[in-house]
């Protein structure tokens, strides 16, 4: 049995999947069904492929540039090893007390998938994987027993240990978590696309498939931030926190969003 056959015996399957999923989003948390979204200057967010282990393993991290104070990151274009153009990106937030400047979500506390307007949440995590010569942010199901595969967000372009930009694959993008009317701190990865879509479009992977990585814990690297500077322009974001890197949770369920004030 070629691959061509295989991927469509698995997309038969996927497809009842995600009749099911669609069914329990249809019957589950009102809440969810309340959000909306924002749109994003597509200039003023970055999303980031960011090293843990040493820069073994990557996680996602999501950074938004909410004044024109101070620049939140730089970037860079780099050769790889292996002759590939990446985009390396200068996260600048341990330079500066970032709140109010800078927006930033490094777990699934911060991000969620929204698809064809509706509201993922803990159904589908994040995580960045290296597969066949390149960093990939994919979209996987954590809801067991139901083959949902997993989705293609966006790549990097290459490998490589350090921060690094993730180029959004066509029809997604950054938007902003929209609850009750007001804006909260939360990050939508959004597709204006349907999941049954989505999944209708998708393509056989003719290479290794992709895996899971096994996650080992480590422990959170805190990053100092620099004494506050009083300023006369009052902050749109609430005060941030040291930021801190650490490893992905996997089927975590976010808490119900906090909307900012």
């Amino acid at each position: 049995m070629n691959v061509q056959n295989l991927f469509q015996q698995g997309l038969k399957g996927s497809l009842i999947g995600v009749v099911a999923l669609i069914s329990s989003l249809s019957s589950g948390d009102r809440t969810l069904a309340q959000m909306t979204q924002q749109e994003l200057d597509v200039n003023g967010v970055t999303v980031v492929a960011s090293p843990y282990q040493g820069g073994a393993m990557h996680q996602l991290l999501i950074v938004e540039q909410l004044t024109n104070a101070r620049a939140c990151w730089s970037e860079q274009k780099n050769q790889t090893a292996a002759n590939q153009t990446i985009t390396v990106v200068n996260p600048l937030l341990a330079d500066f007390d970032f709140s109010g400047i800078c927006g930033r979500a490094t777990d699934s506390n911060g991000f969620s998938v929204r698809m064809g307007g509706r509201d993922f949440d803990w159904r589908y995590t994040m995580q960045v994987v290296a597969q066949n010569g390149d960093l990939r942010l994919m979209a996987r199901s954590t809801i067991k027993n139901q083959p949902i595969p997993d989705l293609l967000v966006g790549r990097v372009g290459g490998l490589t240990s350090g921060f690094a930009k993730i180029n959004l694959e066509p029809g997604w993008r950054v938007t902003r978590r929209v609850a009750q009317g007001q804006l909260t701190g939360h990050f939508y990865l959004t597709s204006d696309r349907t999941l049954e879509q989505v999944i209708a479009t998708m393509q056989p992977a003719l290479g290794t498939p992709i895996t899971s990585p096994e996650i080992t814990p480590m422990a959170p690297v805190v990053f100092p931030i620099a004494t506050p500077v009083p300023s006369s322009t009052p902050s749109s974001m609430p005060s941030n926190q040291p930021l801190v890197f650490s490893s992905p949770t996997l089927n975590s369920v976010p808490p119900s969003p906090e909307v900012l004030k």
